[in-house]
């Protein structure tokens, strides 16, 4: 998840970058979270196909939008990009909850769900200074 939020604090470079405004850039971050319009669609979908797969789907999405974002030549590709994140992460996050709730023992729950919440922000501590170098 650190690639959601690593992008925000190299957006004046990367905007610099792509030869774009600040604005523009950041709006096309911004759709990002449009993609959160799916998430009621895709969770329960989850229930019909099995948890396991909407993770793989949304973890694949994640992946391939990633690398497609980080290589986007074009403004309209970035987009496009981004959108394709948000809609990865928004149908992975609710499956990878439910199968917490599925796999771990009740009163591990919680102490699961920390764990993964955890990772993230971990993630973003070691993520950031690496990106930061390589940028």
């Amino acid at each position: 998840n650190w690639s959601l939020r690593f992008i925000y604090p190299y957006s004046n470079f990367l905007a610099e970058q792509m030869n774009l405004s600040e604005s523009q850039f950041n709006l096309a971050l911004a759709l990002t979270d449009v993609a959160g319009i799916a998430a009621p669609i895709f969770g329960p979908l989850g229930t019909y196909i099995g948890q396991k797969r909407m993770a793989v789907l949304g973890l694949v999405l994640l992946m391939v939008s990633s690398l497609c974002t980080a290589i986007s030549p074009v403004f309209p590709l970035f987009i496009v990009c981004r959108l394709v994140y948000g809609l990865g992460l928004n149908i992975m996050s609710p499956a990878v909850q439910s199968l917490i709730v599925a796999l771990v023992p009740a009163r591990r729950v919680g102490r699961a769900t920390g764990v993964l919440e955890s990772s993230w922000s971990l993630s973003a501590l070691i993520g950031f200074p690496i990106a930061g170098q390589l940028l």
